[in-house]
């Protein structure tokens, strides 16, 4: 199995060397990507999933695609990738309250 290093202060860098490894390794063989339900979202955050829905219309959630058409059209939010759920939790990543 090849070693995984997570040297390196950008956290896309990092993120992308997690999803490399994953391919690698065969851990996702269906998918380039893992793709999560909106409740499973919304229980990794602890917001109620109606919130995810306000957050796809202002635009200031994270990337997602939708499988169906209308109202009602399934959603879902890829694990990796730009704008994905965990870039899009690394940009929100403070160190003070000054930023």
């Amino acid at each position: 199995m090849p070693a995984l290093n997570f040297s390196g202060n950008d956290i896309n860098e990092v993120l992308q060397k997690i999803q490399n490894h994953i391919q690698a390794t065969g851990i996702s063989t269906i998918t380039k990507n893992i793709y999560l339900l909106p409740e499973e979202l919304a229980e990794r955050w602890r917001i109620h999933d109606g919130h995810l829905g306000n957050l796809r219309v202002s635009g200031e959630g994270p990337a997602y695609m939708k499988l169906s058409e209308g109202k009602y059209g399934k959603v879902r939010y890829p694990l990796f990738g730009e704008g994905g759920v965990l870039c899009h939790e690394g940009d929100r990543i403070k160190h003070s309250t000054m930023e």
